[in-house]
């Protein structure tokens, strides 16, 4: 977890005294029984001083953040949101810090589901304050609270200080009654509050007419009162000061501002003008950045006494902690210091850089990193950033920086870029992470050229390794098998070796690849070594997913119970990490686990669970699409074939949507096998004649009662299978094949592929393997059980035939209706493979009067479509 600056997440001390502004205190309390109070007006309007007045009174838990433009990084936004939360729930929101620390941060509503569960569980009521909230200029993380705000929990409520309306759903809000606003005309001083403002809390003794003349001349801005009242302290004719204070309101800003800087010591104007260059400081921050200039008020005193001195002085010093260690300028007048700063230090032929360089380093020598790279990049001093940036193990872009890092780059010129290479591989790094491939690449090629310029060194041979390591990430997210495993292979062979962070994904990516080849052992060598190399680096997310990758190549050796051990433990290890990739397919994969083992209720209470992960887009895995097809077999398992059928229509318009090209072989599978279910034969034919799956092939001509030609697609597939030692696919086809058999009457052959394939199965408890190929291997497994072949196992087979639990007598025969002689003829041209229309022509019925035998035939066979009931009327002797 990242250092932070705590002085972010906790309430401003107030300074005292206060104008009490009891027609806003009413009006904030009043907000309470809605979701939001938004505060929103021009600087010095007093926001931020009135929220902080008004829960000086209040019982209830408090959670503040102070945000500035850092806080855009979305990570960070939310690592410092739950924060602040922890100071008034100490343990809240462990699960979305781990989500937040995962090298691909989730989808905004994930993560917002999760900090929405945990506010649900507080037991008392909470205030959250996030205050500058227009410092935050990303709308990932407006989305992130609009979807907050729609789903807030009764326990909180929001409050948002701003100088301009966020991109947030204020109408739909406004219109239901949940939002309180208090803009700037509700925090102009009134006449009476600007007096005692002017005469009690600034301890000046001016007359009405005085009061009034400022107040109208401000116009009730709080800021310009202030500013006034300062300067009045120092002036030696009150009423001659306040007669000539007349300017326009942005020349009177640049006026009094003169006047208070100028009335200060020198040591304390320089104090101001060159600490003006920090967001937030401390003494000793102070201190670096003055370095050995003299920074105290004439005494010879260090900074703390500065600062202590600034702040009695009221000269615009925020304290930002109850321990009196850090502030912060107010915003317009550290504005208006460092345009001064600049100047005068452009009139002296000096630079700004020194001051950013001694920051930076004053925030590395304190673990701060971003901040550190932040005024490096101030300072423009190109090597520091590199440095700063590459500092860890884990590159710091890697680590919740990239919005930062890629501003950073944007701005620089070509030329810089090109003579420090590696910030072209940077650039592509984080461009990758907004999917610009096109962009990707031309940087990933700028970065070779000016590579070619350098002189051959480890470090030239770690950058070209880099190149490689991205390039075969664009690969992943292409499917381009080969072009994954050459530029991984690639990448591994150039990389130094302490380059764990590349190492680790490129050798997941490179297991990957082979994975998709059918290089199981390839595979497995791979996923071994991101395990080792995770260890070495302390790496979670790229352990986890090849932890997860040896899991599912367990399910192909059909070495399910290994396979559910494996799951469970990186469920168990990944728990505090429910946004990332890894979790997600731990818990899938034990959800396909619960199917095979017909635990059909376990499954879909995995698939639930999963529900909203699984809506969110994903390149690399397909998590959406493997999780909509385990939700179309559960559906097809429960009888549900429209409710299917629907299920995988929205994945194949998501997966041609999203150009997933290399999924819709599989797709078409799956489509075969409903259409089968629901007796399109014609459907299922022409789907085929595109995709000429074999296995689909096979479920065809079995529907067509055509098993010779079943055998023949069958046969040689077997052989294949078990040359390559494919235990999964060499299961399937034995199933099939002795279905096959037995349909063309072999039945010593069938018995005898059907005990090579329990051989493989009973052991793992597969069950749906047999259920899923309908009726006709439900008669197998009746033949197996009359000549005594494992006859439990077939038996807890046919068990699984009804959709949910069933017994034995609902599969016997005699429960079975009589077919009418009409009903009988229509089952003998459905077994010859004739289409409804084909049957209607031939008997000379209407279409409707066929499809309502076929419904006939399949309640009275208790079948579930036309392969079924062709199955059924042959272990009947029907046919």
């Amino acid at each position: 977890m990242p250092v932070l600056l705590k002085t972010k997440i906790y309430m401003p001390k107030a300074r005292l005294p206060l104008v009490k502004r009891e027609r806003l205190h009413e009006k904030l309390s009043a907000g309470l029984s809605g979701k939001l109070s938004l505060i929103t007006a021009s600087a010095g309007f007093g926001k931020t001083s009135l929220v902080i007045d008004w829960l000086a009174a209040s019982d209830r838990k408090l959670a503040w953040l102070s945000l500035d433009a850092a806080d855009s990084n979305p990570a960070r936004f939310l690592t410092y949101l739950v924060a602040s939360v922890q100071t008034a729930s100490e343990n809240f929101g462990s699960s979305l810090l781990e989500m937040v620390q995962a090298d691909q941060l989730p989808a905004g509503d994930i993560l917002m589901t999760s900090l929405i569960n945990d506010l649900v569980a507080l037991k008392s009521p909470l205030i959250l304050v996030l205050d500058d909230y227009h410092l935050i200029e990303n709308p990932v993380i407006d989305e992130m609270l609009g979807f907050l705000l729609e789903h807030q929990p009764s326990q909180l409520h929001l409050i948002i200080t701003t100088r301009q309306d966020p991109a947030l759903p204020l109408a739909r809000l406004r219109g239901r009654g949940e939002l309180t606003e208090i803009r700037d005309n509700d925090l102009r001083f009134s006449l009476a509050e600007a007096q005692s403002f002017l005469n009690e809390s600034m301890k000046l003794k001016l007359s009405v007419e005085a009061i009034q003349a400022l107040e109208s001349r401000t116009e009730g801005w709080i800021a310009g009162l202030q500013l006034a009242a300062i300067s009045v302290q120092g002036s030696q004719n009150s009423d001659e000061f306040i007669r000539s204070f007349t300017a326009s309101h942005r020349f009177v800003i640049d006026y009094l501002l003169e006047e208070v800087l100028h009335r200060q010591p020198p040591a304390v104007q320089q104090f101001l003008l060159k600490t003006s260059i920090l967001e937030r400081f401390c003494a000793s921050l102070c201190d670096a950045v003055q370095a050995e200039e003299a920074v105290e008020p004439g005494h010879g005193e260090a900074g703390q006494v500065t600062l202590d001195y600034l702040e009695r002085a009221n000269l615009f010093l925020v304290p930002l902690d109850h321990e009196r260690k850090w502030y912060r300028y107010h915003h317009l007048f550290a504005q208006l210091l460092r345009q001064r700063l600049r100047q005068d230090l452009t009139a002296r032929g000096l630079s700004l850089a020194p001051l950013h360089q001694r920051a930076s380093q004053w925030f590395e020598d304190h673990d701060l990193e971003l901040e550190a790279f932040h005024y490096a990049t101030k300072a423009n001093d190109i090597s520091r950033a590199i440095r700063l940036i590459e500092g860890k193990p884990v590159p710091l872009h890697f680590r919740g920086a990239i919005v930062e890092i890629r501003n950073w780059l944007d701005s620089l010129d070509r030329t810089i870029l090109d003579d420090y290479p590696v910030l072209w591989t940077t650039y592509a790094s984080v461009t990758l992470v907004a999917e610009k491939t096109a962009e990707t690449e031309a940087m990933l090629r700028a970065a070779e050229a000016a590579l070619g310029k350098k002189e051959t060194t480890e470090a030239t041979r770690d950058q070209l390794g880099r190149i490689a390591a991205i390039r075969s990430t664009i690969a992943v997210s292409r499917r381009q098998v080969e072009r994954i495993i050459q530029e991984s292979e690639r990448a591994l062979d150039l990389l130094h070796p302490h380059n764990l962070a590349f190492r680790l994904s490129t050798a997941w990516k490179l297991g990957f690849a082979y994975q998709l080849q059918g290089k199981r052992q390839e595979a497995r060598q791979a996923y071994l070594q991101v395990v080792k190399l995770g260890k070495s680096a302390g790496d979670l997310i790229f352990s986890f997913l090849a932890r997860v990758g040896l899991a599912s190549l367990d399910v192909a050796d059909n070495r399910l119970r290994w396979a559910e051990r494996s799951y469970k433990k990186v469920a168990e290890l990944s728990q505090n990490l429910r946004g990332s990739m890894a979790y997600f397919q731990s818990q899938l994969g034990l959800a396909q686990l619960y199917y095979e083992w017909n635990e059909l209720e376990q499954a879909e209470k995995f698939l639930n669970a999963l529900a909203s992960q699984a809506e969110m887009p994903d390149s690399f895995m397909d998590s959406h699409l493997d999780y909509k097809l385990l939700q179309v077999r559960l559906e097809l398992a429960r009888g549900k074939s429209n409710s299917a059928t629907q299920t995988l229509e929205a994945a194949d318009h998501y997966a041609k949507e999203h150009q997933l090209l290399h999924r819709l072989t599989k797709l078409s599978e799956v489509w075969v096998q409903v259409y089968l279910r629901v007796g399109d034969l014609n459907a299922a034919e022409t789907l085929l004649r595109q995709y000429p799956v074999p296995l689909s092939q096979v479920r065809l001509h079995l529907a067509k009662a055509e098993a010779g030609k079943a055998t023949m697609i069958l046969e040689p597939l077997l052989q294949d299978a078990q040359v390559k030692k494919l235990k999964d696919k060499e299961l399937h086809f034995l199933v099939l094949l002795a279905t096959a058999l037995l349909m063309q009457g072999l039945v010593d052959r069938a018995l005898a592929s059907l005990a090579e394939a329990f051989a493989l199965a009973e052991p793992e408890g597969f069950i749906r393997t047999f259920v899923d190929e309908g009726a006709a291997t439900a008669a197998l497994l009746k033949q197996a059980i009359a000549k005594g072949l494992r006859p439990d196992y077939a038996k807890k087979i046919l068990l699984a035939y009804a959709t949910g639990d069933t017994t034995e007598n609902q599969l016997e025969d005699s429960s079975l209706e009589t077919l009418s002689e009409r009903e009988l003829e229509v089952l003998r041209l459905i077994a010859e493979g004739l289409s409804n229309r084909q049957i209607a022509e031939r008997l000379y019925r209407a279409l409707d009067t066929i499809k309502g035998y076929n419904r006939l035939i399949f309640e009275k066979l208790q079948v579930r479509n036309r392969t079924e009931a062709v199955a059924r009327a042959r272990d009947l002797g029907l046919l």
